[in-house]
């Protein structure tokens, strides 16, 4: 009886360590990265940071990656719009002190590639530099 009672208690943890490990956990799933800023998504659905690897940005824009970023910047299309005095790292629908929101955060859903970009300048004595970078991510 005991050894009966032995083999289904270690059956039992076989099965629950099978189960617990073949679990996959969700994450943002970056399947590409252009730009020379570099631009990385990672967090919860609800609230995904992102960060970049440049001084201030002064705008941030997310959107379905099936719409062309580059114009998209249309509030009625964007998931997600802010723009000036946007330090990294931002969490989505958070907006920073001193942005501004030209499109309110909309929920992001499960197994759509959104495009993530961050815009930024940087003025010095007689030029300006611009730059931009997208993370284009799914979250699975």
């Amino acid at each position: 009886m005991k050894t009966k009672s032995f083999l289904l208690v270690f059956l039992m943890c076989i099965i629950f360590f099978f189960m617990y490990s073949c679990k996959k956990d969700e994450e943002w799933k970056v399947v590409k990265i252009s730009g020379p800023i570099k631009v990385h998504v990672s967090g919860s659905l609800e609230a995904p940071t992102i960060r970049w690897d440049e001084g201030q940005a002064y705008k941030i824009i997310v959107c379905d990656s099936e719409q062309s970023i580059w114009y998209n910047i249309n509030s009625e299309e964007s998931m997600w719009y802010i723009t000036d005095n946007l330090s990294s790292p931002v969490n989505y629908s958070e907006v920073p002190e001193g942005a501004t929101v030209v499109a309110g955060a909309k929920p992001l859903e499960k197994g759509i590639k959104y495009s993530f970009g961050v815009y930024w300048s940087r003025i010095t004595i007689g030029t300006t530099n611009e730059g931009y970078g997208f993370a284009y991510a799914i979250y699975e």
